[in-house]
């Protein structure tokens, strides 16, 4: 089923909060600007975007959030069967079309709490990513 106006629009939507709050540096726009802009409440703006919509950003634009964490790879703890980070590295800067073809190994976690699945060659770029001391 086609997806109508309205629904492609709130996926947009969906879309902007994600990488305004996830990618924006080096201060994230806050859930009430986010809000006000989408005209949600701060919390409904919170609830608007999850972990998927942030990874399709990345994929879209091939950029990465500042990185928090990381741990080791576990597909079944860490993710759910239908996102990408299931089955490939999502850090890595592929996309769906063009995807790391490495085994994840690592589990990053970014600030915004949302998890990507890491490939030993892409491990450097997460340690880029870090916030300096």
């Amino acid at each position: 089923m086609p997806l109508t106006a309205k629904a492609r629009a709130d996926a947009q939507i969906r879309l902007l909060l994600a990488y305004g709050r996830a990618y924006v540096t080096p201060r994230p726009y806050t859930l009430e600007a986010l809000g006000r802009a989408a005209g949600l409440s701060p919390s409904g703006a919170s609830r608007a975007f999850g972990a998927d919509e942030v990874v399709e950003v990345g994929d879209r634009t091939g950029l990465r959030p500042p990185a928090s964490t990381v741990c080791d790879y576990d597909r079944d703890a860490h993710f759910r069967p239908d996102q990408a980070s299931y089955t490939r590295c999502t850090w890595g800067g592929g996309d769906k079309t063009n995807p790391c073809t490495e085994d994840p190994r690592y589990t990053v976690t970014d600030k915004s709490g949302t998890r990507w699945a890491c490939c030993l060659t892409h491990l450097p770029h997460y340690l880029a990513s870090r916030p300096r001391s």
